[in-house]
């Protein structure tokens, strides 16, 4: 499992996305710093951090592939096999609060289930910001 990274304003990324690296077992963790190629105080007032959660799976090719699976390019690939990403969940946070004050400290992110096929690179800049009621 593994955790993909953007910072965008509307439907623009505004920098170079970032993945972290992939965990696995019954508790995932990731405890690391990302760092975007861009200051704080460059970032639109309406920019936001959208981040989504997929799999990566050693499987056979299949006849009938689900919309939701992506193929990734590797470079060794086992006779029959390839590497496939499969998006679990998406969230979107905004970087400023209502009151132009940037928002700093942990935070939880109640994430979305991914329903229907998200763009080529799996974030979905466009979703909502509202956590997840569930």
């Amino acid at each position: 499992v593994c955790v993909r990274v953007g910072v965008y304003h509307g439907s623009e990324c505004l920098c170079g996305i970032l993945n972290t690296g992939d965990s696995s077992g019954a508790i995932l963790e990731w405890n690391k710093e990302l760092e975007f190629d861009m200051e704080v105080c460059d970032l639109p007032r309406m920019s936001r951090l959208c981040l989504v959660i997929y799999g990566i799976y050693d499987r056979r090719r299949k006849a009938n592939q689900t919309p939701a699976t992506y193929k990734v390019k590797t470079g060794k690939k086992a006779k029959g096999k390839e590497k496939e990403i499969v998006p679990l969940a998406w969230v979107n946070t905004p970087f400023f609060d209502y009151r132009n004050h940037l928002c700093v400290g942990t935070q939880k992110l109640l994430a979305w289930p991914v329903t229907e096929e998200l763009p080529p690179d799996l974030l979905n800049p466009i979703g909502t910001v509202a956590s997840n009621p569930l």
